[in-house]
């Protein structure tokens, strides 16, 4: 068993030697350490201002009659505890009246992002054996914008010297350049256009080509018809339809004959003159359709007119 009986200390440590049949021996020590009744809370800090420590955060009302009171044994690295705002003077001793009283707090330093400090505290109190115990504290600062006047503003940094790259030509240097890319393009438009405009005159000359072959074709058609006389067309007029009295009234005209002796040509063929007979016996009258310009080709061909046989009732004038 284990007995301490200096009431002052918070821990307390022994030696000892365990040893075995072979004469091994083996040394060590032990301690003892007391153990708070304080159950402490980490605190939270998140403001560069003074943050309060209350009972939440060291609960020892288990204590309250026995005087509890705290002392300050590692101060913490981020920050000061103060009492009543004074943020001057850091406190290294509090009691238990004064958490209850909120007068006891946490002042951070300025810091950047997340960190984290302790306090180590020895819990007293009257008849009970101290204890001593970590009191953590969280430090999560949010980003203030702070006016920083001109004399105090920190100086731009000067970027880093970089070697010479290579310069730019100048614009002069390249222009031949370009002259050069707007001849090449002029010549590739020009030869575009050339190459354009034969093919129109390659189609043009196809064209008239078709035209005089397809002249030539309808000459020589026209050539191969047969004589107008031989195709003499006959066409018959009915008198059905009533005649003026105008018309009508008019005088019949006479030919005299001609002065000179007439010398009848041989008949027709006799299919001919069956043909001539059927006419006049008929009421009709019928008048001979020669198509124009008959004259004109009689001029040009002569010995055709020569040839062609004159039908009965047919004289030369």
């Amino acid at each position: 068993m284990y007995a301490q009986l200096n009431m002052q200390a918070y821990q307390d440590s022994f030696e000892f030697a365990l040893g075995n049949e072979q004469n091994d021996v083996i040394y060590n020590r032990s301690y003892v350490v007391i153990l708070p009744v304080v159950k402490p809370q980490r605190l939270l800090v998140e403001r560069e201002e003074p943050e309060p420590i209350t009972v939440s955060h060291l609960n020892a009302t288990i204590l309250e009659g026995s005087a509890p009171r705290f002392l300050v044994i590692d101060p913490p690295s981020l920050g000061r505890l103060i009492m009543d705002g004074n943020v001057n003077e850091s406190v290294m001793f509090f009691t238990l009246s004064d958490v209850h009283n909120g007068r006891l707090f946490y002042m951070p330093f300025e810091t950047d992002g997340e960190k984290t400090d302790s306090i180590e505290l020895q819990l007293e109190a009257d008849g009970v054996q101290p204890a001593r115990f970590r009191f953590w504290i969280s430090i999560r600062l949010k980003q203030r914008h702070q006016t920083v006047l001109p004399a105090s503003r920190a100086p731009p940094p000067t970027p880093p010297e970089t070697p010479p790259g290579p310069e730019m030509a100048p614009v002069s240097h390249h222009l031949p350049i370009v002259i050069l890319l707007i001849i090449v393009s002029l010549t590739i438009f020009i030869l575009l256009c050339r190459r354009h405009s034969v093919k129109q005159r390659r189609h043009k000359v196809i064209v008239e080509q078709k035209q005089r072959e397809f002249a030539a074709k309808l000459d020589a058609a026209v050539e191969d018809q047969p004589d107008l006389l031989d195709t003499t067309v006959y066409a018959t007029i009915g008198r059905n339809r009533p005649e003026s009295t105008a018309q009508r009234s008019r005088p019949m005209q006479t030919f005299e004959p001609p002065q000179c002796r007439v010398t009848p040509l041989p008949l027709a063929s006799p299919v001919l003159q069956r043909n001539a007979a059927k006419g006049f016996q008929s009421s009709l009258d019928y008048t001979i359709l020669a198509r124009a310009g008959s004259s004109d080709l009689g001029r040009n061909r002569p010995d055709k007119l020569q040839a062609t046989k004159l039908k009965d009732n047919q004289y030369w004038v």
